[in-house]
């Protein structure tokens, strides 16, 4: 009768899908996701201690402009632009990332004069790199998808975080993350890729800079 025994086991090893090692599939790529911080104050607590790439968006624009000459960048009458709401975001950033003492090593903007002013009141210091402009739909898009995902696996020199400014599209077509102007999306790289920690709102800064 030990035969029956046999057949109910693999049966029952079947119905629980399958034993180690098996041809199982193995959990949804969002199930490896490393853990999310339950709030903003949390994130910045984690953020203290260096190690994450943070993608800001440009904080808010006047959306009556338009970018009517996307291939002179430094013309900034030419494009869409921050309000003054907008420049008082990017103060608030920097203020938040001041009271909390966020560690930040380089800072890389897209052109536009909207990432570069958010840039510039928030992080002073910055670089300016064309590939991080906003996408367009001519045959570069792919290279530049590919690359922002690229800068977002490289860890930061230690004790520090790396600060990327750019545009929402980017991100979204990069990522499937996407948030307001004025925000943030915190990334871990990790085993030569990258997890969304966490997401800071534009409306968090001015509480977080009352720490």
């Amino acid at each position: 009768m030990r035969w029956w025994v046999v057949i109910l086991c693999s049966l029952l090893l079947a119905g629980c899908g399958g034993v180690p090692g098996g041809d199982t599939p193995g959990p949804p790529a969002e199930a490896t996701e490393a853990p999310r911080w339950e709030s903003p104050e949390a994130t910045m607590e984690a953020l203290r201690e260096g190690g994450y790439v943070i993608y800001v968006r440009h904080a808010k624009t006047d959306l009556s402009q338009s970018d009517a000459d996307t291939q002179n960048l430094e013309d900034c009458e030419t494009q869409r632009n921050l309000t003054e709401e907008g420049r008082e975001q990017a103060r608030e950033i920097e203020a938040a990332f001041r009271a909390w003492e966020v560690p930040v090593g380089r800072v890389i903007s897209s052109p536009y004069c909207r990432t570069r002013d958010t840039a510039r009141i928030a992080f002073d210091t910055f670089e300016t790199d064309p590939r991080l402009a906003n996408l367009s739909d001519d045959a570069g898009r792919g290279e530049q998808i590919a690359y922002l995902r690229d800068l977002l696996s490289k860890p930061p020199p230690e004790g520090t975080n790396t600060v990327i400014v750019g545009h929402e599209s980017n991100l979204r077509e990069a990522t499937g993350v996407s948030f307001g102007e004025g925000g943030a999306a915190v990334f871990e790289p990790r085993d030569g890729g990258f997890g969304h920690r966490a997401n800071l709102p534009a409306g968090s800064w001015k509480k977080l800079a009352r720490r």
